[in-house]
């Protein structure tokens, strides 16, 4: 399957949305159709969710946050809220230059 290719018209953005425990951050960029009208691209960025414990459930105090991109090769572990989405942020400026 041949990939899709966006013509991307000016600079990401870094949108974050939430289900539940769990915040996915997206870039999203405007891009144009040959006809010339715009239209959003969002792709998935990194998924912002609570640790779990041993058994796979939620632990009784904090037990932190995890980071998780592209694959489960890449996966970070951060104390406090603040600290993983700064985290996130952080990337997106590395590889967007914003």
């Amino acid at each position: 399957m041949a990939t899709v290719k966006h013509p991307v018209q000016g600079r990401h953005t870094l949108e974050w949305g939430r289900t539940g425990a769990v915040f996915t951050a997206f870039t999203e960029a405007y891009a144009k159709y040959k006809r010339g009208s715009s239209y959003v691209v969002r792709e998935t960025f990194a998924i912002l969710r609570p640790q779990y414990n041993g058994l796979g459930l939620f632990t009784d105090g904090p037990a932190g946050w995890v980071v998780t991109r592209n694959n489960f090769e890449e996966i970070r572990e951060f104390d406090d809220f603040t600290t993983a989405k700064l985290y996130i942020e952080s990337l997106f400026a590395l590889e967007y230059g914003a």
